[in-house]
C-alpha cells in the first residue's frame, strides 16, 4: 500500500504584528490538493520571518499565542470607543475589515484562545463576538466571552452574533446580508451548545481538539 503524502498549494498569508505594526509571524493557509475522502480541505502553517535559522522559520514563535490579528487597528478602535468585532478566523476578519469594521481574530483555531489575547481588548466598550454555526464554534465563543469578562470588559458590552445564512461571517456576507442583519445569539444558548463539545466531535469536524 502506497503511503499517503499530502499535496498542498499556498493560498494566502495572514500577517500578525505587534502593536506598532511590525510583523512577528505569518499564518500561511494552504489548500489540500488531494484530500482524503471526507477529510479536511485546508491546512495552516507558520512562517517566522525573524527566525535566526531557516529551519526555525516554520516554527511558531514563542510570543504567538499572546497576539491578536489586526492588532494596531483594534487597539485604535478600543482607544476611540468604537465597536470591535472578533471572529473565529482570519478570512472572516478580513471580510469585515474590508467593509470598514475594526475586526480581529485569534490564530490557533476554535477553543484555543488565550487570556493574553483577550487582554488586548481591556477597556473596550462593546465587542461583537461572531460564532460559527457548529458546536466547536459555540465552545470557542463561550471561551472568548468569559476571557473578555476576566479582562474587565463589561457583560452588557459583549454581544454574540452568528450568520443569518450559512456557517460563518463570509457565508453571511456572500449571501448579500449586512452586518446589522446578523442573528443575535442568547448567551444561555451558547452555554448549552458549548456543553455538548467533545474532542472527538471537534476532530471529526476538522478542528484541532482542545
Amino acid at each position: 500500500m502506497s503511503k499517503y503524502i499530502e499535496q498542498t498549494r499556498e493560498v494566502c498569508r495572514y500577517p500578525f504584528t505587534d502593536p506598532h505594526g511590525t510583523v512577528l509571524f505569518e499564518k500561511v493557509r494552504y489548500e489540500i490538493l488531494n484530500p482524503r475522502p471526507g477529510g479536511r480541505q485546508k491546512t495552516f502553517r507558520y512562517f517566522n520571518p525573524n527566525a535566526a535559522l531557516p529551519i526555525d522559520q516554520r516554527r511558531k514563535p514563542a510570543e504567538a499565542d499572546s497576539i491578536l490579528y489586526n492588532l494596531p487597528a483594534v487597539l485604535a478602535a478600543v482607544a476611540d470607543g468604537r465597536i470591535v468585532h472578533w471572529t473565529e478566523g482570519e478570512a472572516d476578519c478580513d471580510a469585515l475589515t474590508a467593509l470598514g469594521y475594526a475586526t480581529t481574530s485569534h490564530h490557533q483555531g476554535a477553543g484555543h484562545v488565550t487570556p493574553e489575547q483577550a487582554a488586548w481588548l481591556r477597556g473596550a466598550e462593546r465587542v461583537v463576538l461572531w460564532t460559527d454555526r457548529d458546536i466547536p464554534g459555540a465552545y470557542d465563543v463561550r471561551r472568548r466571552w468569559h476571557l473578555l469578562l476576566a479582562a474587565g470588559v463589561p457583560e452588557d458590552g459583549i454581544v454574540i452574533a452568528t450568520a443569518l445564512t450559512g456557517k460563518d461571517v463570509r457565508d453571511h456576507l456572500a449571501a448579500g446580508h449586512s452586518v446589522t442583519e446578523a442573528v443575535a445569539v442568547d448567551k444561555a444558548t451558547v452555554t448549552e451548545l458549548a456543553a455538548q463539545y467533545t474532542a472527538a466531535a471537534a476532530r471529526k469536524a476538522g478542528y484541532r481538539a482542545v
